[in-house]
């Protein structure tokens, strides 16, 4: 009779820690942050700091190299292995290596053409509530960890769009707004240096008139005294002889 394995004492880091991330996730969710509900940088450097000292050195200790080498072939196999079953694919090698190699690569490319339908879809559904000024839809995608991954990173990069191009059709309001201040205030300083001017120059003018006549009165004055002056003398020549 086999001996049952033995059962591997739980080494995770306390059930308040689960409640923490959990609650990270609500807060997430509430707040439409594309953080995946992330804890800050100081609290996550603190939880990795305490794995690399506490949790780490009790997982070696515990499983031993060959069970660690094992994960880690593990992990490596995950990389490339189907992402969802397929019961009619072979259970015997040689086959269901080769089949499950294409089924892997198969599975991941349709989890890529999901996450970019679905990102697609939710950047749609961002831009609609950004123009008519709503609230951003709450969807969380679906699928596999391919798929979610890049339905957000398809709505982060289409949001980041966005923003860009409000940023930037708003700063060219604003630079056509001034320039539009900058030619009406020229426009008005024209206008009040053309109406000075055209003061000036009426003035000037009349200033020109009146001085010129002054001058005509004055010469005809002066001759009228000069006539007046030389008939006087005429006359009293004539009576001398």
């Amino acid at each position: 009779m086999a001996r049952p394995a033995p059962a591997v004492p739980r080494l995770g880091q306390p059930r308040v820690r689960d409640a923490d991330l959990a609650g990270t996730a609500v807060v997430h969710r509430q707040t439409g942050d594309r953080s995946d509900g992330r804890l800050p940088a100081q609290d996550r450097r603190g939880r990795s700091d305490g794995q690399e000292d506490d949790l780490f050195p009790r997982v070696r200790d515990e499983l031993g190299r060959n069970a660690l080498n094992d994960l880690g072939a593990m992990a490596e196999a995950r990389k490339t292995a189907p992402t969802r079953p397929h019961p009619r694919s072979p259970d015997t090698p040689p086959g269901n290596v080769v089949v499950g190699a294409a089924a892997g690569v198969a599975d991941r490319i349709g989890d890529t053409v999901s996450g970019l339908a679905q990102g697609s879809v939710t950047a749609i559904g961002d831009l609609i509530a950004t123009v008519l000024q709503r609230e951003k839809p709450r969807t969380a995608p679906r699928g596999s960890s391919t798929a979610r991954g890049t339905a957000r990173a398809v709505r982060g990069a289409a949001s980041d769009a966005t923003e860009a191009t409000i940023e930037s059709v708003r700063r060219a309001t604003e630079t056509v707004e001034r320039a539009g201040d900058t030619a009406r205030a020229t426009t008005s300083s024209a206008t009040a240096g053309a109406r000075r001017t055209a003061r000036t120059a009426k003035r000037s003018a009349t200033s020109t008139a009146r001085a010129a006549g002054a001058i005509a009165r004055s010469t005809a004055r002066a001759a009228r005294g000069n006539a007046q002056s030389t008939a006087r003398t005429a006359t009293s020549v004539r009576s001398s002889r």
